[in-house]
């Protein structure tokens, strides 16, 4: 079986890796983001974008039996080798909670760089990597310790590690090619509760913004001046990107 989790639609596709088939949906929290599979496929922990809840799926039954509250919103989630320990990457928080899958406790809550991205624990469970997207770095934890123990600075907003997919493509590409360097733009408050202001050492700045996925949310008129406000409803991340005189200039908003 495959298990997806579906951004928009607070639900877990099931699929028989047999027949190419959806054989079940399951209804979760707001905003399912990744999928955790414990070692002897009795559960599937899911985390959610929008909440602050982790719902945990019984794979024999494919339904919801229960939800750990962590506090705020996560990203992606892995399990340890032994299926002992749940760790998740909670990006308004800076930090990475432990959880222990035998009573649904968290155990240890790591603090790690900006906006924790996508985890990897290596092959043995004893290291756990952490993309910040939000200051350019790896964090790798020592988890006997649960401290890190190495911050590595790496490109520009890295998010995937190991399984996962790493980058944004059309925004690695635009930067590598045309970058605003010298371009200052202010963008407050971030992380903020839905409304942001802009501000721009220039007028007619054309901007866009996109979700996680993409997937263009808003786009400016042709007219903006040096200031602007915007306002979005779901909590999680977005790229904004301003169109300048020097190029293009990239910013993480992020609505907690």
């Amino acid at each position: 079986m495959a298990y997806v989790a579906n951004l928009f639609g607070q639900t877990v596709s099931v699929l028989n890796t047999s027949s190419n088939t959806v054989v079940a949906t399951i209804p979760v929290g707001y905003g399912p983001f990744d999928v955790a599979v414990h070692p002897n496929g009795s559960k599937v922990y899911v985390s959610n974008d929008g909440d602050s809840i982790i719902n945990i799926i019984d794979a024999v039954s494919n339904t919801a039996i229960g939800s750990i509250n962590i506090g705020s919103s996560s990203l992606c989630l892995t399990i340890s080798p032994d299926g002992t320990k749940l760790y998740v990457a909670k990006y308004t928080d800076n930090e990475i909670d432990v959880i222990n899958t035998s009573n649904n406790s968290i155990i240890a809550s790591i603090p790690v760089g900006a906006v924790p991205y996508g985890i990897s624990l290596t092959p043995d469970g004893t290291r756990l990597l952490v993309t910040n997207s939000g200051d350019n770095t790896v964090s790798i934890i020592n988890t006997i310790t649960n401290t890190v123990i190495n911050t590595i600075p790496v490109g520009n907003t890295p998010q995937g590690i190991g399984k996962f997919i790493s980058t944004f493509p059309t925004i690695n590409t635009t930067l590598s090619e045309t970058p605003a360097n010298n371009f200052e733009a202010f963008v407050y408050p971030n992380p903020s509760d839905g409304e942001f202001n802009l501000k721009f050492p220039e007028e007619n700045i054309e901007y866009f913004i996109t979700n996680i996925l993409g997937q263009e949310v808003i786009r400016s008129n042709s007219n903006l001046k040096t200031t602007a406000k915007i306002q979005l409803v779901e909590k999680g991340m977005y790229i904004l990107h301003m169109l300048t005189s020097k190029g293009l200039r990239i910013e993480k908003i992020v609505i907690k």
